[in-house]
């Protein structure tokens, strides 16, 4: 997402001197971008600001979320535009995934999701949750690494297009008890066994959840991805019927920058007419 700031002195400007109005558009140019890019200008001060904002909307704000940048305003233009970041190396660009916590709607597909879609693990109106607050795995900015997914893709055979063709034969089953693997567990999985190797797979699925005392039929844990441990299954990922939709406003964009040059601007050009006239 993106603000554009453009110079409108008002009041700010009506009462200056003949030489302060000579160097008003350079003067106009440092208020909106400053000198560089760390130079103190309404630019700098909104984007503490939204990340101010990002860290009072969600529970942890990654170093990637973080990235703001701003575009220099010149004494013809005297236009700036500050945006999170379009484009990522791995995974999707800030703008894209914080778009619908700002406009409200579907969360952002990302790769994860689109391969298990892809795959046929869950259907195109399903979304595969992670769950945050599991145990016992690698986080990074408080989140479940990256690793974590990729581990559960290939752990579940997902991503067998990269080597060989999916299926649950025997080198799926053999290994089924392996600490440390991943296992996927299908929606009404009892109901679509879809042949032999299939019902097998459910029955190890029902051995791996199953407890002591437990009904062997109800043992079947419920549709997710879940890891294997020592003491059964931990599930890592839940199943939903539907893709959740983010809340308009969540990440309050639009409001607080508006707030934030409101704030800022008479106080940085008072700033910059010091720092241009020397008075």
């Amino acid at each position: 997402m993106t603000v554009s700031i453009s110079f409108n002195g008002g009041k700010i400007t009506d009462k200056l001197d003949l030489l302060t109005q000579t160097q008003l558009p350079w003067i106009a140019a440092l208020t909106l971008s400053g000198k560089h890019k760390d130079d103190v200008s309404i630019a700098t001060e909104l984007k503490k600001d939204l990340i101010f904002e990002m860290e009072d909307s969600f529970r942890q704000v990654g170093s990637e979320t973080r990235k703001l940048f701003h575009t220099k305003a010149t004494k013809k233009t005297l236009f700036t535009e500050v945006s999170h970041k379009s484009d990522a190396a791995k995974g999707q660009a800030p703008s894209e995934y914080l778009k619908p916590q700002i406009l409200g709607g579907p969360v952002l597909l990302t790769q994860f999701q689109r391969r298990l879609m892809r795959e046929g693990y869950i259907k195109s109106s399903s979304y595969m949750l992670p769950l945050q607050d599991v145990s016992g795995f690698r986080r990074k900015n408080g989140r479940l690494a990256p690793s974590v997914y990729t581990q559960a893709l290939w752990g579940i055979s997902a991503m067998e297009d990269l080597r060989s063709s999916r299926h649950y034969g025997k080198n799926k089953t053999s290994s089924f008890k392996t600490k440390g693997s991943f296992v996927h567990v299908p929606r009404n999985a009892t109901k679509n066994l879809g042949g032999e190797s299939m019902k097998q797979y459910v029955q190890n699925l029902r051995a791996l959840n199953y407890k002591k005392g437990d009904s062997w039929t109800g043992s079947l844990p419920k549709a997710g991805i879940y890891k294997v441990t020592a003491k059964g299954l931990k599930q890592v990922f839940q199943e939903l019927d539907s893709i959740p939709k983010a809340t308009k406003d969540t990440y309050l964009f639009n409001y607080a920058s508006d707030l934030s040059v409101k704030k800022h601007a008479a106080r940085i050009f008072r700033m910059k007419v010091k720092e241009v006239i020397g008075k």
